[in-house]
């Protein structure tokens, strides 16, 4: 009996050690939180009770995913344990809203005349035409500002407002025109190389003290034409003498305050035409026409920027009471004066046949033509034009003098 009782005890004590011994051995817990690798281990070789407890105390070090999730579920971990790893998996991120449609886009043509400009789209530059036009911009459909713009030039309109509509061309139009302030520079500029090439300073100093000779041309109160060959002694602003001859009749005049004097008697309407005519070529000789016009310091204005090469340009010059336009040929030469306001509004001054004299580039023709009804007009050409800086005062003095009577 006593026997049976050892061999039961015995039996007891060593079949649960024999039967302890045989399972898988718990894994050393980890310091800190648990990792992957870990739980896995621990799922295999404790209890759920045990797994769960040590979820609970440490936590997890890494965030987890359904891959994980699947793993612990592929080993049969306990389901506790696989609940507190699934319940901290993220949410899969949001799905993106579909990309919006692409914009409704038209087509806008940009024409810019006569000169090319640059073009503006809602205040941002947009491109420049070329030859006159920019194609091909693609816009958003709906309304959008326009504009354009050039140094120097006014735009009309400066800006317009154009509806953009899908898979159409819109087409706008803008002139533009110098500024008057840029016609004012190109028109200086202008009459500052027809200065140059008439010699400048020094040329100009030139013509106004020299010795024209040459035939003057009168056209009569009678109707009649009377050449007379013609000295001319000019030196601007006020003194003049001149020579005149025809057939045996010779005759020496020079200008004073009170007008001509003669060195012998004259009378007649004939000498009248004569004085009258001299008194022209003086007042309207090139030097002293452009004197007059620089001592105004005029406004210089020109219409257009463009000359055409081997064209004539033209140019006025405004001032107070004065005022003239003035037709230069394609040398930059005038060819033309016309006085458009004053006293002797409507007179036509023509200049050609230009030739050195001195340091100047001087006319040998002059032709006056005065507007209807009032004086008649001069012609004159001058065989030669010599500068005569060397004359005296006395140069322009007669021994006797004598005024002209029964004029006209």
């Amino acid at each position: 009996m006593r026997m049976v009782i050892l061999a039961l005890a015995w039996t007891l004590a060593v079949v649960p050690a024999l039967a302890q011994g045989q399972r898988r051995p718990a894994p050393a817990p980890a310091p800190g939180p648990l990792s992957f690798e870990y739980i896995v281990r621990m799922s295999k070789a404790l209890p759920e009770r045990k797994a769960v407890e040590h979820l609970l105390t440490r936590g997890i070090n890494f965030t987890p995913t359904n891959e994980q999730v699947q793993q612990l579920r592929d080993i049969k971990a306990p389901k506790k344990v696989i609940e507190y790893v699934e319940t901290r998996v993220p949410p899969p991120p949001p799905v993106p809203p579909p990309p919006p449609p692409p914009p409704r886009e038209g087509l806008l043509t940009v024409s810019c005349n006569p000169v090319d400009c640059d073009v503006s789209v809602e205040g941002a530059k947009a491109g420049s035409t070329k030859n006159g036009v920019l194609e091909g911009l693609r816009l958003k459909e709906g309304s959008v500002l326009v504009s354009a713009a050039r140094e120097g030039y006014d735009v009309d309109p400066p800006g317009m407002k154009e509806t953009i509509v899908p898979e159409q061309t819109k087409t706008v139009t803008f002139r533009l025109r110098p500024s008057r302030a840029t016609l004012e520079r190109t028109a200086g500029t202008l009459f500052e190389t027809m200065l140059t090439t008439l010699g400048g300073t020094a040329g100009l100093a030139d013509m106004m003290s020299a010795r024209w000779t040459g035939v003057v041309s009168v056209y009569g109160s009678n109707g009649q034409t009377v050449l007379w060959d013609t000295t001319a002694l000019l030196r601007y602003p006020n003194q003049a003498r001149f020579s005149v001859s025809r057939a045996n009749t010779r005759y020496e005049t020079v200008r004073t305050e009170g007008g001509f004097d003669w060195n012998k008697k004259v009378s007649g309407p004939a000498i009248a035409d004569l004085e009258d005519a001299l008194r022209t070529v003086r007042e309207f000789q090139l030097p002293a026409v452009l004197a007059r016009i620089r001592a105004a310091k005029p406004r210089f204005m020109v219409d257009t920027l463009e000359v055409a090469p081997g064209a004539e340009a033209t140019l006025r010059a405004e001032s107070s009471p004065d005022s003239w336009i003035i037709v230069l040929d394609p040398e930059k030469r005038p060819k033309e004066i016309r006085l458009e306001s004053g006293l002797a509004s409507g007179t036509r001054l023509t200049y050609g046949t230009y030739t050195m004299a001195g340091r100047a580039i001087a006319p040998q023709r002059l032709q006056v033509l005065f507007p209807s009804g009032q004086r008649k007009g001069v012609d004159a050409r001058w065989d030669r034009i010599e500068t005569a800086a060397e004359v005296k005062d006395t140069d322009f003095t007669l021994k006797k003098a004598y005024k002209l009577s029964g004029g006209k």
